[in-house]
């Protein structure tokens, strides 16, 4: 394979050049090499995040494992690296793989964050943002006089960072920001920086045991990603994996998704909330006030009042918390983020009625029900279908 030398820090015409050579390169390798798989995570950016109905799942926080305490993965796939590690092992004593190079041995890039801390760290970086931008105008705080117009103005906040900066968990979770090892299926080598294409070819691919890694990781239920090749992916759907699956007790790959991954719109509606409910206690401080502008005989007044204030941990749960505001007026909120996160063409009655029929289903089946509607109409995989802002408002 020849050397290319695509990179991240290259000019946009260089790069697409050597990132063409790149490609080429690989098709010839994999042509000369049929017995060789590669998966392309460019394309199958969701591979491990969605399940078999194409559904956004995520991994349940008490069944991932640390794999030999450098990261978090499912129970089979750790199973399945354990015996790839030893293996490799094996081949090393017989002689039939070099004891030196990358491939030499599963050392596996410690990763201590789940999609949790990950999640955790974001809304972190987004709270302080909208805090700042709050605080930066004195007007708009004299404004604000309780927690609902503040949740308005959050919303406006988010209107404008909305597509590329998501809030809801769901469209984080499958957004770039999110790395792909929070599935629990995929695990990489040697804290090598992704879409160096240079260390792929010069390292990696011509490395004298990366053939017999590739075909021994897919005996073991792996394939290797195309534009990583230290990168181990769970082939959910090979043989071997589906093997490890059923070992740890799944029947198959709809078992394990039902089992061991859930459906996160319930979660982050409610963690909306929470968050919304802690922030403006951490903006106003009790004894904080607001200025009343009162306008009478052509002149122009103000005083000061009170502003509302309270203690989100006093709330006995998050439903109690959701009714001081309401479900109506969550539900409203939620959808009209979610709509705003894939820049959703709507009218002001279409949107309208979308919320509205969320409400009747909340009021007349339950709050699960009303998210997977809202969901369904503002499905967080959908790409925008407009480029500018939507018209509809709040």
């Amino acid at each position: 394979m020849k050397t290319t030398r695509g990179n991240n820090n290259l000019s946009s015409k260089y790069s697409y050049l050597q990132r063409e050579l790149y490609e080429k390169e690989v098709n010839e390798f994999l042509q000369s090499n049929p017995q060789i798989s590669l998966i392309d995570l460019r394309s199958k950016t969701l591979y491990g995040k969605v399940d078999l109905d194409n559904k956004i799942v995520v991994p349940r926080l008490e069944y991932l494992v640390s794999y030999n305490g450098t990261t978090h993965v499912m129970p089979f796939v750790s199973n399945a690296l354990t015996d790839l590690a030893a293996r490799f092992q094996k081949r090393q004593e017989r002689g039939t793989m070099r004891k030196s190079g990358p491939y030499a041995s599963l050392q596996v890039t410690p990763r201590e964050q789940t999609w949790k801390e990950e999640y955790v760290d974001y809304l972190a970086t987004l709270r302080s943002a909208y805090l700042q931008e709050l605080r930066s105008s004195k007007v708009k705080m004299d404004k604000l006089a309780n927690f609902k117009e503040f949740v308005l103005d959050f919303i406006d906040f988010t209107s404008i960072a909305s597509p590329r900066f998501p809030t809801t968990f769901s469209k984080f979770y499958i957004s770039k920001i999110s790395t792909a090892f929070s599935s629990g299926c995929i695990v990489d080598l040697n804290s090598e920086q992704y879409g160096n294409d240079h260390i792929s070819t010069t390292k990696y691919f011509a490395d004298v045991n990366f053939k017999t890694f590739a075909q021994e990781a897919q005996n073991h239920g792996f394939i290797l990603d195309r534009h990583a090749p230290w990168r181990l992916v769970a082939n959910l759907k090979s043989e071997p994996m589906q093997e490890y699956m059923k070992a740890s007790g799944y029947a198959n790959m709809k078992d394990a998704f039902d089992n061991l991954y859930f459906n996160p719109f319930s979660p982050e509606f409610y963690e909306l909330i929470k968050m919304l409910n802690f922030i403006y206690a951490e903006a106003f401080q009790p004894g904080s006030t607001y200025a009343e502008i009162c306008y009478k005989n052509g002149k122009t007044s103000y005083s000061l009042k009170p502003r509302e204030h309270f203690d989100p941990t006093l709330f006995n749960s998050l439903e109690e918390m959701t009714e001081y505001l309401g479900y109506p007026f969550w539900l409203r909120v939620y959808g009209f983020i979610k709509a705003r996160e894939i820049n959703k063409d709507l009218t002001q009655r279409e949107f309208d009625d979308i919320i509205r029929e969320s409400v009747v289903i909340n009021k007349h089946i339950d709050t699960d029900s009303a998210l997977a509607y809202i969901n369904k109409k503002f499905n967080p995989l959908e790409t925008p279908t407009i480029d500018r802002k939507p018209s509809f408002v709040f």
